[in-house]
């Protein structure tokens, strides 16, 4: 008996066409046909559902690979040009790339110093890039949330007995970019 042959997985240059090609038609289809509120609740829905790929992964090996985090990238930039036409808002599109910079920046930095790896810095600007659209400069909150929520995780795990080895942190910046943006959106 053979195997059934594997499929190839796919390139993330090409996942990241896709998703951003679908993030376009996504913002023309849909921006159009519901109210900004009505909008902005599905984009966090959607944010919510693309980020959990990533986070099972991070959990599992320590990891977030690139071909998961470009199209959350990809798309955010997509969404963030589009709501900045469409609302004819050019901050709407400026805050997402200025914030996803300073975030980038910072957890390179830290990478650096060997407190967190370089795909935390990947995801985390790529996770920004959405949530300014909304939250604007609040978006930067996602990184002392994100340092909270990791550094609480970890000292549960020492009181448990369990410290040994890195953590994922990617679940922390999850939590940390999904409540700003609830928080953003909600506010309205």
């Amino acid at each position: 008996m053979t195997a059934a042959p594997r499929l190839a997985a796919p390139r993330p240059l090409v996942t990241s066409a896709v998703a951003g090609g679908a993030s376009a038609l996504l913002a023309l289809a849909a921006h159009t046909a519901l109210d900004t509120s009505g909008y902005s609740w599905l984009l966090t829905a959607l944010l919510a559902a693309a980020a959990s790929v990533p986070v099972r992964i991070d959990m599992r090996i320590r990891k977030l690979p690139n071909r998961w985090v470009a199209p959350i990238a990809v798309a955010g930039a997509v969404q963030a040009f589009a709501i900045a036409f469409a609302s004819a808002d050019v901050w709407r599109v400026l805050w997402p790339l200025i914030a996803a910079a300073i975030v980038f920046a910072l957890y390179v930095g830290l990478g650096l110093a060997g407190m967190f790896g370089l795909g935390d810095a990947k995801f985390a600007a790529a996770l920004t890039i959405t949530v300014a659209i909304y939250a604007g400069p609040f978006a930067l909150y996602l990184i002392p949330i994100a340092m909270v929520l990791g550094a609480v995780y970890r000292l549960g795990l020492q009181v448990a007995g369990r410290s040994s080895g890195s953590r994922p942190h990617g679940p922390a910046i999850a939590i940390a970019a999904m409540s700003v943006l609830l928080l953003a959106v909600s506010l309205g």
